[in-house]
């Protein structure tokens, strides 16, 4: 049985890794790392942190100085059993978003502007984030970030994929958004996998809007593409991200 709660803050250090672990393959975040690799995975046991680690644990972090959400998914396999974390979701309520350089700091994205430089800041937000929001603000009948809360990220553990978890996860967070609305009950969120665009379209979510982008810059998977390669069409390189949203009840 999957039960929802919210994370203690013992538990953030487990959640980075297990979100590490959870989007090994998305492209996009292997552009955010400029990865030319798949990177190996950090669970179950613990090793050196990477920049990219860094890069979740001080999402975490940010969301919960916002006054965000940080949920979990726990499973167990009786009630004498220890639970087990099997997924994440990180929701921002209205008005509030990881933007403000301040809080980028407090929340610990110094470790990552020294593991990733300047050019890590420019492709985490001028690359990727700015037009995407850009297409938010045009494609969305209402403000997105002020009318509305967002699904930051959402993660499901490497081997508990097909379980219904993500589903589960998502239902948690638009109940507690009917809850804590106060009239704002419009939820969105930016994906960038079909998988991810299927999972939220079973839970009610529309698409609003669509943009493929970093054409010509990385491969399918999301690697920057080599001097030397073999020319890809605009169709074979960069990624979709989608945006989506859905009006809670």
């Amino acid at each position: 049985m999957v039960t929802i709660r919210d994370a203690t803050l013992d538990e953030h250090d487990y959640l980075a890794r297990l979100l590490h672990d959870a989007f090994l393959n998305n492209w996009d975040h292997h552009y955010f790392a400029n990865a030319t690799r798949t990177p190996a995975p950090l669970l179950p046991s613990p090793t050196k942190p990477t920049t990219r680690l860094h890069f979740y644990r001080s999402i975490i972090r940010g969301v919960k100085l916002l006054g965000g959400r940080v949920r979990v998914a726990v499973v167990s396999s009786d009630s004498s059993a220890p639970e087990q974390i099997v997924g994440i979701a990180l929701w921002l309520p209205p008005s509030k978003r990881l933007s403000s350089p301040l809080l980028l700091y407090r929340a610990g994205f110094g470790r990552v502007f020294l593991g990733w430089g300047f050019p890590g800041v420019h492709r985490i937000v001028m690359a990727y984030e700015d037009p995407i929001d850009a297409l938010a603000k045009a494609s969305c009948p209402f403000d997105p970030v002020h009318d509305a809360w967002f699904l930051q990220m959402l993660a499901v553990a490497p081997g508990h994929g097909g379980k219904g978890i993500g589903g589960t996860l998502v239902r948690d967070g638009l109940a507690e958004i009917v809850q804590e609305a106060k009239g704002r009950r419009t939820a969105y969120l930016y994906t960038s996998t079909d998988r991810g665009r299927k999972l939220y379209e079973r839970e009610g979510f529309e698409v609003k809007g669509e943009q493929r982008i970093l054409q010509g810059v990385v491969d399918g998977k999301g690697f920057r593409l080599k001097k030397g390669w073999v020319r890809k069409t605009k169709d074979e390189t960069g990624g979709t991200v989608w945006v989506m949203a859905k009006r809670t009840q």
